[in-house]
């Protein structure tokens, strides 16, 4: 690696994914010399293994009510500056097909490069666009430690120490840090967690913004991921081999429990977060033929999220999955796995009777959305891991990006973004890709603005 040791820059991006390329591509375009430090060996980071979908709401109110735990100023800023984000992303050349309006206030603008799971073309587009406005981007070079001094920072990494009068930490939270998953979430949840991230988000800009007296912000035992098959997966296979049906279907802990309401989220992000906090490694997914063929045994057939035959993949890569013609065979066989069988057909019954009568709301817990009745064989149980895609919690910031420090106040010439930047979306899914591209240009902007 190519010694760089001694070289000033205006602004240090720590973290090339989607919030730290937009970063970088705002202060360069704005003439700063930028230098982006990317941990993994390429460009993209976690936008990499995306489905592609640049998720946002320029309506305030309906996110609001949608996610009240999450910091109001943060969510503001991101419904006024997402679609001229996107605009903005446009403007350089990068390639979206045509939107798509989701629910009462969301919109998706879907990546028009690469496909479900392997976005790294749309990544490799923006890297470009960093280097032609004149940014730096290296590859396989973390920020190892970081240090403030009267001038700025010296960030210090393996190809040696840089300094900067200002630094964008983007490093794309902390999912893969089990040391930090146990302080924030936990031993045992930590511990049943399946990591459905690149795993080089390890938390290195969170330690490096603690150590300088930054603040955490809300939310840091919350985290958006989703119910993943119990087996080993490439990760080329996390995005769509995930059963995003789980929503629709039943899930049992492994004492043969409902635990928590299934349809309660956008993408199910609940269901994980309460599956790793029971008791056991794993879970259930129970379902049948009509939840699978009606809704969610495909992601879409449109351009932008190819048909996928989830069945096909599941078999194929060797989940944990068990068919019955009836119920009390499915029964059957999970008391094979140690699920005590009175109480499963217990749970089975009990939802099947509310939805049948239009009670469901008395359930417990409760079902309040995606009600679907499971009455259609073949029966499957999937046996369960919770998979964990990024963390909630982070650094906490102000609407300029700025980080907040501890004492008050905030750090001069230090920003977060993207995952990093904590707080937006409480405990739910709001659109991760697009809070990357807000942060990131507003951080981008400040920090070479001054």
């Amino acid at each position: 690696m190519t010694d760089i040791s001694g070289t000033d820059f205006d602004v240090i991006v720590a973290g090339g994914g989607m919030a730290g390329l937009c970063a970088a591509l705002e202060a360069a375009s704005g003439g700063a010399r930028v230098l982006a430090l990317e941990k993994g060996p390429g460009p993209g980071g976690n936008a990499n293994l995306a489905a592609g979908m640049i998720l946002g709401s320029s309506d305030f109110d309906g996110l609001r009510d949608y996610i009240p735990d999450g910091e109001a100023h943060l969510q503001r800023l991101l419904c006024a500056n997402f679609e001229t984000g996107i605009d903005w992303l446009k403007f350089f050349g990068l390639p979206f097909a045509e939107p798509i309006t989701f629910g009462d206030f969301r919109i998706i603008h879907p990546m028009n490069a690469g496909r479900p799971g392997d976005r790294s073309a749309f990544m490799e587009l923006l890297a470009d666009r960093v280097r032609r406005a004149g940014g730096e981007i290296r590859t396989d070079c973390a920020m190892q430690d970081l240090q403030a001094g009267p001038a700025g920072f010296t960030v210090f990494t393996p190809a040696g120490d840089l300094s900067a009068s200002s630094v964008i930490i983007a490093t794309g939270g902390f999912q893969g840090g089990r040391d930090l998953l146990n302080r924030y979430l936990g031993a045992g949840p930590a511990a049943g967690l399946r990591i459905r991230s690149v795993p080089q988000c390890t938390g290195d800009g969170l330690k490096a913004a603690l150590a300088l007296g930054a603040r955490e912000s809300a939310n840091m035992d919350a985290f958006y991921g989703h119910t993943m098959g119990d087996a080993p997966l490439p990760m080329s296979e996390f995005q769509p081999a995930t059963p995003y049906f789980a929503r629709n279907g039943i899930l049992l802990n492994a004492q043969g429990r409902r635990f928590v309401d299934e349809g309660s989220s956008l993408l199910e992000e609940a269901n994980p977060q309460a599956a790793c906090r029971q008791p056991g490694d794993h879970y259930y997914l129970i379902f049948d033929a009509g939840m699978l063929a009606g809704h969610g045994g495909t992601q879409g057939s449109d351009a932008p999220v190819r048909e996928i035959d989830w069945m096909e993949r599941a078999e194929r890569l060797g989940f944990p999955l068990h068919q019955a013609d009836s119920l009390d065979q499915l029964i059957e066989h999970l008391a094979g796995e140690g699920l005590p069988g009175e109480t499963t057909a217990h749970e089975i019954g009990a939802y099947r009777d509310a939805v049948s009568a239009g009670t469901q709301a008395g359930l417990d817990p409760p079902r309040a959305g995606n009600v679907f009745a499971l009455d259609t064989p073949p029966y499957y149980a999937l046996r369960c891991s919770a998979g964990i895609t990024a963390t909630c919690g982070g650094i906490a910031i102000d609407e300029g990006g700025r980080v907040l420090a501890r004492a008050g106040g905030t750090i001069p010439g230090l920003y977060a973004a993207g995952i990093d930047a904590g707080g937006v979306f409480g405990n739910h899914y709001g659109g991760f890709l697009g809070w990357a591209l807000v942060s990131g240009r507003i951080c981008g902007a400040g920090a070479w603005a001054g």
